[in-house]
């Protein structure tokens, strides 16, 4: 997660243009108005600010104080308004740039996309640095705002300057927190070797504060596939919050909080947990020769065994739901479920105790949360959307049981479409809002189906894989994919009565990572080798029945590693499944997925691309190795397919 200095403190001086007989009134509703928001009187604050701004006009402060007020009550779009407003009366003024900067900062910091757009943001940051220039505040916001930005070039040369001006300083926050984000910035533009080595000063200077742990696995994560040693920084990192967070009210006492990663160990009146899949717990699936590489360049130690988790059906009274992933908590204790040691707890961290709204919820529930990215494809559909399916199952569904609420992530067009296709009425959802100041509580029992990391699997393709707390139940996906399937039935008799195709997950060059840019030499390729009709291209655009029918009827599916082969959920078993990588290779959720669907992977290992990079221009090599790679797949599916509906029975 990319550090971002985010002090909102309220301006603490005020300047009036008024006549003399209305300044101590004005003083008084200034101390009032600062007094009510440090109490966390938000609605007070909101009214007095607002007079202020419109008794003293001529002045910056009662509008930047408004703006973050409406900022902390979630109302983003008022305090845009508001802030815009006073950068453009106020053009000259520090404190109204770096505010605007701040707050569209902590925005795009907490993946809130709906405030300031990109130009407005960098407006407001290059122009408190601007007024400013030796400002550390304002030159290490606009080095954290070009990292959100992407433009990791600049980002790498402000942050720099950053680092040598509060060099030899008492300012040991402020270098730690500008050395992460260089970390970062050199991660993320491609310059994984630099970004180890600040991840290394970081940890000689500062391994022992909260935190650190887990941002140096993050940095870590990317660059170094099995890495044992980043699952126990996470782990530690998670712990160490815990005994610093610092909520002081009925729920928990700051110090007092414990971290849960398996469901099974805690005994509680209020927690009732039920193991649901003992025959299958622990088993193996996949095979060693599960991964057919096709290249000059092939990579070792492809782990491609694995053991199915534990899955648990649970039920919690008084329980709360909150930060901006979803995560459960109940008398002190905070259940990590399925996203284990990778936990998000920034949004936890971030949260200011007196700005946080407890609202009420009077329904029994069933929870589809967390997830460690709320508004992600994958992470909806092979999470997510199997906790539906099994909820559906084990509670929805269930006679009696037809006045229980289903809470969702904040409602995107796919979410939508899946809950849809799975005959969830909207009158039965509850959209969680993710935001980092509201928590749900919940008066009434909240259910859940999670599952729980096996310890010592002997594989280690779980255990010391940083990622694969993504990677979910093999009998969750194969339940996902008999009920998907049999809900595109009901839209079209015919869905296994088609030819074989070959599917192409396009990625839109320029706008996404891991895209190439002659993208249409390489579609032409493979229509030349397999015929226009074989090769149907992927968009992403289509409606999410017209994707997921498309995956059904495919014998081979062509793709670089990315959301687009979530979809592969879908396809039936024996498909053949030809990505292209990335290098280093440390996110193996598709080749468990692989494993899981009985599919079989084939990597062009010598098409590949860095995490935050793109593969660009393929050579004639390249396309030629991809379309070699494809015909090995579909020789390989010829004498497995089956074109009637294929049921994987556990």
């Amino acid at each position: 997660m990319i550090v971002v200095p985010l002090q909102l403190l309220l301006c603490g001086s005020l300047l009036v243009s008024a006549s003399i007989n209305s300044v101590e009134e004005l003083k008084q509703q200034w101390s009032e108005g600062m007094l009510a928001f440090q109490a966390g009187k938000l609605n007070k604050a909101e009214r007095i600010f607002k007079q202020l701004a419109k008794d003293v006009p001529s002045i910056p402060n009662p509008l930047t104080n408004l703006g973050v007020v409406y900022e902390k009550q979630g109302n983003m779009k008022a305090a845009r308004k508001v802030l815009l407003k006073a950068l453009k009366n106020f053009p000259e003024d520090h404190e109204v740039a770096i505010t605007t900067c701040r707050f569209g900062a902590t925005a795009l910091n907490r993946k809130v996309y709906d405030t300031l757009t990109q130009a407005e943001l960098l407006k407001a940051c290059k122009r408190a640095h601007e007024l400013k220039p030796d400002d550390f505040e304002s030159i290490t916001l606009l080095g954290s705002t070009y990292v959100l930005l992407m433009n990791f070039v600049e980002a790498v040369k402000v942050l720099e300057q950053a680092v040598e001006l509060v060099e030899g300083t008492d300012n040991k926050e402020g270098h730690r927190q500008v050395l992460t984000n260089l970390a970062l910035a050199n991660l993320r533009g491609a310059r994984p070797i630099q970004a180890l080595e600040v991840t290394d000063e970081l940890a000689s200077l500062y391994g022992h504060l909260p935190g650190m742990d887990g941002m140096v696995a993050g940095v870590r994560s990317i660059v170094i596939r099995y890495d044992a040693e980043s699952v126990e920084l996470y782990k530690r990192s998670v712990q160490a919050w815990s005994r610093e967070f610092k909520v002081k009210d009925a729920t928990c006492s700051s110090g007092k909080w414990q971290v849960v990663s398996n469901w099974t160990t805690v005994k509680h009146h209020n927690l009732e947990v039920k193991q649901f899949n003992p025959s299958t717990a622990l088993t193996t699936y996949g095979a060693a020769d599960l991964v057919v590489q096709i290249g000059k360049q092939p990579y070792d130690d492809m782990r491609s065994q694995f053991w199915e988790r534990l899955l648990v059906q649970v039920k919690l009274h008084d329980a709360y739901l909150w930060s901006s992933v979803g995560l459960i908590t109940m008398d002190c204790r905070l259940f990590t479920g399925s996203v284990s040691w990778d936990t998000e707890v920034s949004g936890m961290e971030q949260a200011e105790p007196r700005f946080i709204k407890t609202i009420e919820i009077d329904d029994e529930v069933a929870l589809t949360l967390p997830l460690k990215n709320i508004g992600n494809y994958y992470h909806w559909m092979c999470e997510g959307l199997l906790r539906v399916i099994w909820l559906q199952e084990r509670v929805l569904d269930l006679p009696g049981n037809e006045d229980i609420k289903l809470v969702i992530p904040p409602k995107s067009s796919f979410i939508t479409q899946s809950l849809d296709l799975l005959h969830i009425e909207p009158s039965r959802l509850l959209e969680y809002p993710a935001d980092v100041n509201v928590r749900w509580h919940f008066n009434k029992p909240a259910h859940i189906v999670d599952w729980i990391q096996p310890e010592d699997e002997p594989f280690g393709s779980l255990k010391e894989d940083t990622w694969s707390p993504y990677s979910p139940p093999r009998e969750g996906l194969i339940l996902a994919r008999q009920r998907l399937q049999g809900a595109l039935l009901e839209h079209d008799p015919n869905l296994f009565q088609h030819d074989w195709t070959v599917i192409y997950i396009s990625r839109e060059s320029g706008k996404s990572t891991r895209s190439i840019s002659n993208e249409p030499a390489l579609i032409g390729a493979l229509k030349k080798q397999f015929g226009d009709d074989k090769v149907v291209v992927h968009t992403g655009k289509e409606t999410l029945a017209q994707q997921l029918t498309k995956f059904v009827r495919a014998r081979v599916v062509v793709g670089a590693h990315g959301a687009g082969l979530s979809n592969t959920m879908v396809c039936q078993p024996h498909t053949g499944v030809v990505m292209l990588p990335m290098k280093p290779m440390v996110d193996m959720t598709f080749v468990h997925m692989a494993a899981a669907l009985q599919h079989k992977l084939f990597l062009a290992t010598d098409v590949t691309s860095y995490y935050y990079s793109v593969y660009g221009e393929l050579t004639k090599f390249q396309i030629s190795q991809v379309v070699e790679a494809t015909k090995e797949a579909v020789a390989w599916t010829q004498d497995r397919w089956q074109s009637s509906m294929v049921h994987d029975e556990l």
